[in-house]
């Protein structure tokens, strides 16, 4: 998957994940991550995480944005 990819299926949750302000993209050597950050710098209890691990297809799901999506 690409990182381009990644973008897009994030995207498309929609709700807080299609915003442009509070969706922080991240990449590494083997993860994808999308932080929703609504009070960045600062933590928030709305923080939310989305990862993949690219080399082998894993996802990760952290907070309560990610309790109500499709998870693979």
């Amino acid at each position: 998957m690409t990182f381009e990819k990644f973008q897009n299926i994030i995207r498309a949750y929609g709700g807080v994940w299609a915003r442009e302000a509070d969706i922080y993209f991240s990449q590494t050597q083997a993860f994808y991550t999308a932080r929703y950050a609504p009070k960045y710098p600062e933590d928030s209890p709305e923080d939310s995480a989305i990862t993949i691990c690219h080399v082998n297809g894993m996802w990760y799901y952290k907070g309560p944005h990610t309790e109500n999506i499709r998870q693979y």
